[in-house]
């Protein structure tokens, strides 16, 4: 069975789907849709999992069963650093199903604890002020330990951990590098730092961070890929380690670097397009 992952008010998404299906009609496959959060749950049926959008559509959909469902995303949303098809090839995924020619890499969790709950990143984990609590425009104060070691004190916009699969998403957007995919590291990327001192850092993923919210700072958040998870009050601990869970997703090109150049330019063109 095939689960199609995709969000409703996305056209060029209902529009892919609805061929594909078709396509997959022709070829007596079935499939069921699997639009939103609330069907996380029963998802025991599904086999491969279909997402169509960008790279937020294939993080939401990657926490489907923990991780367990293998991943074919088509890119009908911006960039698509994660996606394998694109669609105007949806035929070619078609033919790679049924002739058994997916190629699947695995890429691993980041596992975040706060608070006695525990969450998985796959992009990133992000410290950030809690404006929703207190709206004035003021840094927030962290400190960071890798090992039990002092890394840095930082008076900052917020602070992001990042994974290899998230180093081209927001922590390049605050200077850090971009990592292959199957480099053990983590990046830890200050955004917007009070300090001359203050860059990114990359270092082992089999060392555990922890950054504290000192206690004179302003109430925190954290988000997990993009979505605020947990308010963080001061003088609390969040640890970052790596996870024994990792997500299947579908790589078919298998060339990291000339693929990485092709998305780079296609974000700046899109960045700089004129309405």
């Amino acid at each position: 069975m095939i689960g199609f992952y995709f969000r409703e008010s996305n056209a060029r998404s209902q529009v892919c789907q609805a061929k594909l299906k078709g396509l997959l009609d022709k070829r007596k496959i079935e499939y069921r849709d699997i639009v939103d959060e609330s069907t996380f749950c029963s998802c025991d049926d599904i086999d491969l999992l279909i997402v169509f959008g960008g790279d937020g559509s294939v993080l939401r959909a990657s926490k489907i069963g923990c991780g367990e469902k293998p991943i074919v995303a088509i890119n009908t949303g911006n960039v698509g650093f994660l996606t394998s098809y694109e669609e105007d090839n949806i035929e070619q995924l078609v033919e790679d199903i049924v002739n058994h020619k997916l190629t699947f890499v695995k890429r691993r969790f980041m596992q975040v604890e706060c608070d006695n709950i525990t969450y998985y990143a796959l992009n990133d984990a992000v410290i950030a002020k809690n404006y929703a609590k207190d709206p004035i425009s003021e840094c927030i104060k962290l400190s960071l330990k890798i090992n039990d070691e002092l890394v840095d004190k930082y008076v900052a916009d917020g602070l992001i951990l990042s994974t290899p699969t998230g180093s081209t998403a927001y922590a390049i957007s605050a200077g850090g590098p971009i990592m292959a995919p199957n480099v053990n590291a983590f990046v830890a990327a200050p955004i917007c730092a009070h300090s001359l001192h203050s860059r990114p850092i990359v270092y082992s993923a089999d060392c555990t961070a922890v950054v504290k919210i000192l206690p004179e700072s302003k109430e925190c958040a954290l988000y997990i890929d993009g979505k605020l998870e947990h308010n963080i009050l001061p003088d609390t601990h969040v640890k970052f380690k790596n996870s024994d869970k990792f997500v299947k997703i579908c790589d078919n090109h298998g060339k990291f670097f000339s693929r990485l150049s092709e998305k780079l330019i296609k974000w700046t063109n899109n960045s700089f397009q004129e309405n």
